[in-house]
């Protein structure tokens, strides 16, 4: 059986990020993963928002993906906001994931961009695919055109290539080819 991954607005979310996100993990992996859409956005937890940086932990928002992804029992959960994200130590980041869970934040892609702008559509689906990287065990990749390059900046998602390497790529279908296994054993 594939796996899947439920794809989930978490507080302010757009429907049009949400199946940007699902396009892109569904024309990535050539349905070795299977995307479920859930429209109905979670709440933001209330220690989320941190009022002296005007943005949210990003760890804090994992935690109802994860828990949603656990009761609708998918194998993945990508959670999607306009929200704007960090992490501490760093200003801002795009997107966070743990082993199951991920969060994906558009507030800074959407920047000096129409949301209907291919070049928009390429940032969502760059993290989009970022994410899931890390969801199945993939660490930053030094290729600067990897999706899995660490971005520090839009410039640095404006420049990739929006695939993964080689190396990347063989790694992702290792994982999705264990995870499968996995299944089939339950």
């Amino acid at each position: 059986m594939k796996p899947s991954i439920l794809i989930v607005g978490v507080g302010e979310a757009d429907k049009l990020d949400l199946e940007l996100v699902s396009e892109a993990i569904f024309k990535e992996f050539h349905g070795q993963m299977v995307p479920v859409l859930e429209f109905k956005p979670l709440p933001v937890p209330s220690d989320a928002y941190d009022p002296t940086r005007t943005q949210y932990l990003a760890p804090s928002l994992l935690l109802p993906v994860e828990s949603l992804r656990r009761r609708a029992n998918h194998n993945f959960g990508l959670g999607v906001t306009l929200l704007d994200l960090y992490v501490d130590g760093l200003n801002f980041i795009f997107g966070e994931a743990s082993d199951r869970a991920a969060i994906l934040s558009t507030h800074r892609l959407r920047i000096g961009l129409a949301v209907n702008s291919g070049r928009y559509a390429k940032r969502v689906s760059v993290v989009a695919k970022h994410e899931v990287g890390h969801m199945l065990g993939l660490s930053h990749c030094s290729d600067p055109r990897c999706s899995m390059r660490f971005h520090n900046s839009i410039l640095e998602v404006d420049l990739g290539s929006g695939s993964f390497c080689q190396r990347c790529r063989w790694r992702i279908d290792e994982a999705l080819e264990a995870q499968a296994g996995k299944d089939r054993d339950c």
